[in-house]
């Protein structure tokens, strides 16, 4: 972390090369905060700063969704060198990357913080400066804290670079300061009515309701399990949809092809992470879809790598696997693979179809590169927006909150219903037998709950919650245990047989039988104990 702050606080550097569809972050940089923010444009290019390091490949550029948050619905066939590969030693440079990226942000937040009163600005757009950096921070310190748990918590800037010693706070005075951060920003950022606000601009007020009733949430599991929190989350989230500004897009597909062709959908997305378009040969800068496509090498029509894989597990949720009537799986958990040169998608001769026994071969597929203008002509690269929160993911929060409050209420099996409508193509036109997708009547609160478990898990694969819903819910160890018997079963029915652990899956395995109670957290990076004298490594590293 020194040298985090040595960067920041000497020079404080506008890192926004390239160009937003939404948001100007023309690149500039500035000596020190005392002679810089003289004006109003200099406090939103210091914002605009910190939100374009989110867009950093271990942020949500790609790398973290999937070489580090894989669980029980995707795993990555890399090597163990990723956090993903449960085993690896604390002194894996992969975890510092991470913790690195998201102190220097926080840092550039601090600095924009303690600045902003003295600009000379209209009072209403300073104001909600202020709540985009607070709700910037508040969400920070959010994924520090759910990531490594007991962090220092650092809430002005670093003046002085050596000062680096700072214990780490205990986890519930975080989440205090995540809630505070977080509660007055919303109460200050405008609503989606704003152009440059939800979706792939600032957050909105919505997107700062929907991540309090996250965070309230995982506040209300493990580790807090303060269950006072499950009315904060209904509150939030209840909030969020009577703003009516957000509706499910009736088209599963719809929602990821969208992401792909550059449309923003103000009212499915509350919040992604926008990444540069790609149009002829401009850069790009992401990996979605790259990483985790469909494997292709022809680069005009969207190359890659195939890195993540669906396992037998999410593949089998969604029903009856030959008699299967949920749309989402075939999104989710491609089919088929790419056979030659591909150029055009819908040649059904560029197509081979696994075979039923072939449930850990198959590719995540949620974010199809050749869904994007063409010609994609990035080697490895991607202009696909990273989904942070989606409109069914605040549904089932509401329902999850609802059912732990009251049991399965009228609203809480309306919330979860409509998600499973829309999975099941319930709401496109000519759409019958509308309740055919609905959850069955009377179930006890938790049979509910596991309803509720089981459709994050479908809805939401391979989107970087899983971890933490695992988590929250004191299931991570015993969920991950229960791939690897899965993998290795060799006695379920031939048309769902993996077979063996070899091939594709077999990092999987390598890892999963290395599970344990130290994987909750990951590791204080080693290069920030050589720093920091008073952080304490987290138990089990």
């Amino acid at each position: 972390m020194k040298k985090i702050f040595i960067t920041s606080f000497i020079t404080l550097a506008i890192i926004c090369g390239g160009c937003k569809k939404i948001l100007d972050t023309k690149p500039q940089d500035f000596l020190s905060p005392d002679t810089y923010f003289n004006k109003a444009a200099d406090a939103t290019a210091a914002l605009n700063a910190a939100w374009q390091m989110l867009t950093k490949k271990e942020m949500y550029g790609g790398t973290y969704q999937f070489r580090y948050e894989t669980t029980d619905d995707c795993y990555t066939n890399l090597s163990q060198n990723f956090p993903a590969n449960l085993g690896i030693d604390a002194a894996n440079s992969q975890y510092a990357v991470r913790w690195n990226y998201l102190y220097q942000t926080i840092q550039y937040i601090n600095i924009l913080l303690v600045n902003l009163p003295r600009v000379p600005m209209d009072e209403t757009q300073r104001g909600i400066i202020r709540g985009e950096g607070l709700f910037l921070r508040g969400f920070l310190y959010y994924e520090l804290v759910k990531e490594w748990g007991p962090v220092p918590l650092r809430l002005t800037p670093t003046a002085d670079p050596n000062d680096v010693n700072l214990a780490g706070s205990p986890i519930k005075d975080i989440y205090a300061q995540v809630l505070k951060d977080l509660t007055e920003a919303e109460a200050l950022v405008p609503t989606t009515a704003s152009a440059m606000y939800g979706g792939a601009g600032y957050a909105a007020k919505t997107t700062v309701e929907a991540i309090l009733a996250r965070v309230c949430l995982s506040m209300a599991g493990f580790p807090l399990n303060d269950v006072s929190k499950y009315q904060d989350a209904k509150n939030w989230a209840q909030k969020v949809v009577d703003s009516h500004e957000h509706a499910l897009n009736p088209d599963f597909t719809q929602v990821f092809i969208n992401y792909a062709a550059g449309i923003i959908d103000k009212k499915e997305s509350l919040w992604e992470i926008d990444f540069n378009y790609v149009a002829s040969n401009s850069a790009a800068s992401g990996y979605i879809g790259y990483l985790d496509g469909i494997r292709n090498s022809n680069v005009p029509f969207g190359n890659a790598s195939g890195q993540y894989g669906v396992t037998r597990k999410l593949i089998l949720s969604y029903g009856p696997y030959s008699a299967n009537k949920d749309l989402r799986r075939d999104w989710t958990c491609t089919p088929w693979f790419w056979t030659g040169n591909v150029s055009t998608a819908d040649l059904p001769a560029n197509k081979t179809f696994f075979t039923s026994a072939q449930l850990y071969e198959r590719y995540f597929a949620k974010f199809r590169l050749y869904y994007c203008p063409l010609p994609n002509a990035v080697s490895g690269q991607s202009p696909i927006n990273w989904p942070m929160v989606r409109y069914s993911d605040v549904l089932l929060m509401l329902a999850e909150a609802e059912n732990q409050l009251n049991g399965p209420t009228a609203l809480a099996y309306s919330c979860i219903n409509q998600v499973r409508e829309r999975g099941w193509g319930k709401m496109l036109p000519g759409a019958t037998n509308i309740t055919e997708a609905d959850e069955p009547a009377g179930l006890s609160k938790d049979a509910f709950q596991q309803e509720i478990q089981m459709e994050r898990f479908r809805e939401l694969a391979g989107e970087a919650l899983r971890k933490q819903d695992l988590i929250r819910w004191g299931i991570f160890v015993s969920s991950i245990k229960g791939l690897l018997s899965d993998i290795l079963d060799t006695t379920a029915p031939a048309e769902t047989n993996r077979g063996t652990a070899s091939g594709s899956a077999y990092f999987a395995v390598n890892a999963l039988n290395k599970v344990s109670d130290r994987d909750l957290l990951w590791p204080m990076p080693a290069s920030e104990l050589q720093y920091n004298k008073l952080l304490v490594q987290n138990k089990g590293w």
